[in-house]
């Protein structure tokens, strides 16, 4: 099974039944006798780690056989850590040893610029060589390299690094966010969203999938943002994001 690299999932949909769906097609995704998950997300934005904490944390409870480890940064590596105690000891107990949240960063003076440790780190995963966490001094080395990577779609230098680095490596796109948001950023003109029109059928589909696999370049977002700021006034929206 090939994972689509643009996979959004918002935080309202994400019912018991559908994260098990979810968790299953993640697993499928990658290596039948090893299962090493990569997961990075936005570098300051708590709302971005909060809930793939949880989806982490139930990948691990469903699947003894899959390890995570988490590229996280200084400033939310505590935030993590507290979640993760929010499981309680027994809980947390089954999962810890497969678990390795990493802060690649140090602190982080310029807000706009990719974490450093980024790259490097990632190199030195997918080789089996030593990643050491900035916050804590420890070490992991020797792990498999990752057979899936989830990364926030907002991290765009990460998408690029795991393409460059592991091409083989299928990309789910982790987007949390209130449905109405989702849909009006991504959703079909019908839903009251602004995406391109041309999503909406299937030779438009194929051949915006024929422009990301050829690693083009797409002007998405600034088109988006056009029509989004057109549709607003005084700060409402001058349609409503969904329709009946």
């Amino acid at each position: 099974m090939i994972v689509p690299s643009h996979w959004w999932l918002s935080e309202t949909f994400l019912t018991h039944r559908t994260s098990q769906k979810v968790i299953s097609c993640v697993m499928e995704a990658t290596l039948t006798n090893h299962k090493h998950i990569f997961v990075h997300a936005h570098a300051f934005a708590w709302g971005h780690h909060k809930p793939l904490v949880a989806f982490v944390s139930r990948i691990l409870e469903s699947r003894p056989e899959a390890i995570v480890t988490y590229f996280a940064t200084t400033p939310v590596f505590s935030n993590i850590q507290n979640e993760l105690a929010r499981l309680g000891s027994a809980k947390y107990e089954i999962i810890k040893s497969r678990l390795n949240v990493i802060d690649i960063s140090g602190p982080i003076t310029d807000i706009q610029a990719p974490p450093q440790g980024f790259v490097p780190g990632y190199v030195a995963l997918y080789k089996s060589e030593a990643v050491t966490c900035l916050s804590t001094g420890e070490t992991i080395s020797g792990l498999s390299p990752p057979t899936l990577a989830i990364i926030d779609p907002f991290c765009l230098y990460a998408v690029e690094t795991v393409r460059e680095v592991s091409k083989e490596v299928p990309i789910l796109s982790w987007w949390t966010a209130p449905a109405g948001a989702g849909l009006r950023l991504l959703g079909p003109q019908s839903l009251g969203g602004i995406s391109d029109p041309s999503l909406e059928t299937p030779e438009g589909r194929a051949a915006m999938k024929a422009k990301i696999l050829a690693g083009e370049r797409i002007e998405y977002w600034t088109i988006s943002l056009a029509r989004l700021l057109s549709s607003t006034m005084n700060g409402a929206l001058s349609r409503p994001c969904f329709r009946s």
